[in-house]
């Protein structure tokens, strides 16, 4: 991603690392990964629990076309 969209990724560090972030960083990934995790749970519970899927390209597709389902009704409900 660096190579391509000059992305520069930071893993988060733990509270008590000893090289810790400037807290500017800390705050910008903990907000990033709160969405993240927010909007990839509101998707875990529109899936159902089972997806029958013969192949993996099946399996894929119908992920997609949940996350795809799930957008439109956000947008909808806007």
């Amino acid at each position: 991603m660096q190579e391509v969209a000059y992305i520069h990724l930071l893993p988060m560090r733990k509270k008590n690392a000893k090289r810790a972030l400037p807290q500017e960083i800390v705050f910008v990934q903990h907000y990033h990964c709160k969405r993240l995790e927010m909007v990839g749970s509101l998707i875990e519970q529109r899936l159902p629990k089972v997806i029958h899927a013969i192949t993996s390209q099946g399996f894929e597709l119908k992920v997609a076309l949940f996350v795809v389902a799930y957008s439109l009704d956000c947008y909808i409900d806007l």
